[in-house]
């Protein structure tokens, strides 16, 4: 069994895990095709498990530095299907050195009629109130529009809530795209390198204000939590 869990796969939809069937007569076929399409395969026996993509597991209940890893023991990782089944939370690969004229984004905007853009650096150098703004971004909130983000350098961590309340946190890097559905329960944090740059975009003029849990009366919410019952079979138009 081959399994692909990349970004872009023997050209599947971006964000989705794929498993082929291989056999052994032709395996060495699809080891020169992947050696040729994709950037980094770590093969064990006939499994291959790609390294280039997004990462989301499960968190742990620690209560220390907000910007480790905080993986569960054993780590659990979850595929990008999985992740949008059980959050609604959508990821796409974005060529990040030319987002201007990256087609997934462009189809993005037109799609969804992001109309407004801007950027943010979140640094100690860049971000007036660091410390203050850090301290709301990781207080649990909610929104009532999608919040979109590309970003374009650094890292950091979006940690959002499963259909179950458990956290599942979602590392973010240059190129990744991800939309984090209204209505959901959700917050941020910059990992031990302190800095990320993003670009973030908006259906006409934005809204920022968040709202802290429990809200669980907004409509937003309710809107939210039907979705959620229903699997997220059919992302937002």
């Amino acid at each position: 069994t081959l399994l692909l869990s990349t970004r872009e796969t023997l050209n599947q939809p971006v964000g989705r895990a794929t498993t082929y069937t291989l056999n052994k007569k032709n395996l060495s076929q699809h080891h020169q095709l992947l050696y040729s399409r994709l950037p980094f395969v770590v093969f064990l026996r006939y499994q291959v498990i790609l390294e280039d993509m997004v990462r989301a597991w499960y968190m742990d209940e620690s209560l220390a530095d907000q910007r480790l890893e905080h993986h569960r023991q054993p780590p659990e990782f979850l595929s990008l299907e999985e992740l949008f089944r059980r959050t609604g939370v959508e990821y796409f690969e974005v060529n990040y050195k030319d987002y201007e004229n990256d087609e997934t984004l462009k189809s993005l905007r037109e799609k969804r009629g992001y109309s407004y853009e801007d950027e943010i650096t979140c640094s100690k150098e860049c971000l007036q109130n660091y410390e203050e703004k850090l301290k709301n971004f990781f207080t649990e909130h909610l929104h009532t529009d999608e919040e979109i983000r590309l970003v374009l350098d650094g890292s950091g961590y979006f940690d959002v809530r499963d259909d179950k309340d458990q956290w599942i946190r979602i590392e973010v890097k240059a190129g990744d795209l991800i939309i984090i559905p209204s209505g959901i329960y959700h917050r941020f944090t910059l990992d031990v390198n302190d800095y990320v740059k993003a670009k973030r975009y908006f259906v006409g003029e934005p809204v920022w204000l968040p709202y802290n849990r429990p809200v669980d009366e907004m409509e937003c919410r309710r809107q939210y939590l039907e979705r959620l019952k229903n699997g997220f079979q059919v992302p937002v138009a």
